[in-house]
């Protein structure tokens, strides 16, 4: 059975689920889950959701109606947990095969329906008669991927022994259903040599582990086991998700093989292809500054300090829209975690110009990693907190209300005018930083797009870089060098000059790096990624964001095929299609393909800016979030769309934040309005979100 009347599990916003069961004599064991505390109905309607996609897979419970709104009620098998199991013996090497079969089996048909599971583990496996149930669809989401943010390690969500690297926040990738598979590499490893891949007991170097370690191989805890088997396994617990198997399909194809008495090592992944195109999460010919930007961290992280400003510097990356900034900033939130550090964002808008936005959302991401700290480290924090900022603490809690927790003030938020505001808002912030980072504990602040921030948003920037030596901080800033206005360039040159910054330009892919992407993207053989490449380059001039688009429309539109023994594509059809259009053109079609409803709603998104929770796009669409998750169904099975989910202590919403994948997505969603158009919209979304207590 999966759980006993009155068990008391954990879940995801640190509240509670009672789980129990009932035995009914027509439809047998009914498993009933209530949630507890803040966001209980939300949490009970997510799950119910996604297991109402799932109707009629096997291998998933079957969802029933229930008289109470907080009490999720499922049709559960007869059958035990995996994890009591485990609890007394290994499994058998046909065992392990047989339970990997069926969880390739269960996850092909749950990926498939568009749902990724995210929280597998020995505990929510169920081992039944033929086969596996999949319990506990808490953490699942029906989205192509989500963003998970940088929280603190006692904050990320799932089961962290069995999380992929990417699940920590700490990579700069996407998360999608290859992490499934990486956890099912954690649960057959376990079942095969009696441990999880990682026995860490404390969180943070669990995460260290997680992210720098590899796993010491099955075949070398027991050499009894098949070198194949490890081989599998091995590949399951690749750190890189395209290092992975890509599809749960190859997986059981691999398996199968093993089944059949493969014992020796064979090739892995003949029937290995990923069903959607992505970038490569492994950077493509950025080698040289992936490694400026480590130095820069590990610069920051050295007690010794350097230069004129000491351990502090500013880091600047240019370049063209889709080349790939972005994500190579990413790479810091990895190398930062190494040193103890965090990382923190935030990001201007290219249609909303709000001059606090970004802040804000930099200083609420630090808020809440300083909440996840001990008690002890905390209060610390706290006291030093306000010792340094004095009066201005009420500034910091106008800013990010998180900080009213943090540092335990009762009184409201500052009222200050204009001038008064900017200069001790800046203060407040520089103070801040200086109390909180330190070598032992870098922080990486960056700030993206910087060619669409407001004045006030540079001001701020610019006083945190000409303050003196923050020890233990890097500032990052992304922005388009085409795009900038002379004041942006500027400061910028100002931040330039200094002894302590780096500046990175990012330059398109020669076409030898744009057919490394195509063999990352499409597991293509080098020759023949060579010629799609040189074909594709005619059209995007190597820039990454455009090559992976161009790809997807190729595929819409049946240039691009995948067959069982990989993907083919008509050449004539590709150069024919290859000269029609720009990529926003390209977005604006794949948009307008989606339907009416889903375009209305990335229409509103757009005005709202890049990045907009559920609740409130759901406001300002005037619909409920359920019709809200129906019309973005096909724009988050696209990739159009991505989610964000906060922290255990994030009040959000059960969606999460929502935001457009790339800017140029935006720009579609908001240029195909026309102006008389937009201006309407955003009237009528204005008084919408207004009426709701809400701000546009």
């Amino acid at each position: 059975m999966p759980a006993r009347p009155g068990v008391v599990e954990a879940v995801p916003d640190g509240a509670g689920v009672r789980v129990w069961c009932v035995r009914d004599p027509d439809l047998g064991v009914l498993l009933h889950k209530e949630a507890l505390g803040e966001g209980a109905l939300e949490r009970i309607a997510h799950e119910a959701s996604v297991l109402g996609r799932l109707v009629g897979v096997p291998g998933v419970p079957v969802l029933r109606p229930s008289v109470d709104p907080r009490v999720l009620v499922a049709v559960v098998s007869d059958g035990r947990l995996l994890s009591d199991a485990l609890a007394e013996r290994r499994l058998s090497v046909r065992e392990v095969v047989a339970l990997g079969q069926h969880l390739a089996s269960t996850l092909k048909a749950v990926h498939e329906a568009g749902v990724a599971h995210h929280g597998l583990h020995p505990g929510n496996v169920l081992l039944v008669e033929g086969g596996v149930e999949l319990v506990d669809f808490a953490l699942a989401t029906m989205t192509a991927e989500v963003r998970p943010g940088f929280t603190h390690h006692r904050e990320i969500l799932g089961p962290l022994r069995y999380l992929s690297p990417e699940q920590t926040g700490r990579t700069g990738s996407a998360v999608d259903h290859r992490s499934d598979l990486y956890a099912v590499g954690a649960v057959l490893h376990e079942a095969a040599t009696g441990r999880p891949p990682f026995v860490e007991e404390d969180a943070f170097e669990l995460l260290r582990e997680i992210l720098t370690r590899e796993p010491t191989p099955v075949t070398v805890l027991d050499p009894t086991l098949p070198a194949a088997l490890g081989a599998v396994l091995a590949r399951l617990l690749e750190k890189e998700p395209d290092r992975r198997y890509q599809s749960a399909a190859g997986l059981a194809h691999d398996l199968a093989r093993i089944a059949a008495g493969a014992v020796a090592p064979f090739a892995l992944g003949e029937r290995d292809f990923p069903g959607r195109l992505t970038p490569p999460t492994q950077l493509v010919g950025r080698d040289r500054e992936i490694g400026i930007l480590a130095a820069a961290v590990d610069a920051v992280a050295d007690p010794a300090g350097s230069g004129d400003r000491g351990p502090g510097g500013v880091l600047l990356v240019t370049g063209g829209p889709g080349i790939g900034k972005s994500a190579l900033v990413g790479t810091l939130r990895q190398r930062v975690t190494r040193r103890g550090g965090w990382f923190v964002s935030g990001k201007a808008d290219q249609v909303v110009r709000d001059s606090s936005a970004g802040l804000r959302s930099a200083l609420r991401g630090l808020a809440r990693l300083l909440l996840a700290e001990p008690p002890a480290a905390l209060e610390r924090r706290a006291r030093e907190l306000r010792l340094r900022l004095g009066s201005n603490a009420s500034v910091l809690v106008a800013i990010a209300p998180e900080f009213a927790q943090v540092l335990g003030e009762r009184a409201g938020a500052a009222a200050l005018d204009e001038h008064e505001g900017e200069d001790r808002i800046q203060q407040a912030v520089v103070d801040l930083l200086r109390v909180v980072a330190s070598p032992s504990c870098p922080i990486v602040l960056f700030f993206d797009d910087l060619q669409w921030a407001p004045p006030g948003a540079l001001d701020m920037l610019d006083a945190i870089v000409n303050a003196p030596a923050i020890d233990g901080l890097l500032v990052v800033g992304a922005y388009r060098d085409d795009d900038a206005d002379a004041r942006l360039a500027a400061v910028v040159g100002g931040w330039a000059r200094s002894a302590a910054s780096t500046v990175v330009r990012l330059d398109p892919l020669g076409v030898a790096d744009l057919a490394v992407l195509l063999e990352h993207v499409l597991r293509l053989p080098a020759g023949r990624s060579a010629v799609l490449a040189g074909v594709l380059a005619e059209r995007t001039g190597g820039n990454p964001f455009d090559t992976i688009e161009l790809l997807n429309s190729l595929r819409e539109h049946g240039a691009l095929v995948l067959e069982e023994g990989g993907w083919t594509w008509d050449e004539a059809a590709v150069r024919h299609h290859v000269g029609r259009s720009d990529v926003v053109a390209l977005l604006t079609t794949r948009i307008e393909n989606l339907g009416p409803d889903a375009v209305h709603v990335l229409g509103v998104m757009a005005c709202l800016g890049d990045e907009v929770s559920g609740t409130d796009l759901a406001i300002a669409c005037a619909t409920t979030v359920e019709q809200l998750v129906a019309h973005l169904h096909q724009p988050l099975a696209a990739g159009l769309v991505t989610a964000a989910r906060p922290g255990r202590r994030a009040a959000e919403d059960v969606l999460g934040q929502l935001r457009f994948r790339h800017d140029r997505v935006q720009q579609a969603a908001f240029e195909r309005l026309g102006a008389p158009q937009r201006r309407a919209l955003r009237a009528q979304v204005g008084w919408r979100l207004a009426a709701a207590g809400r701000r546009l």
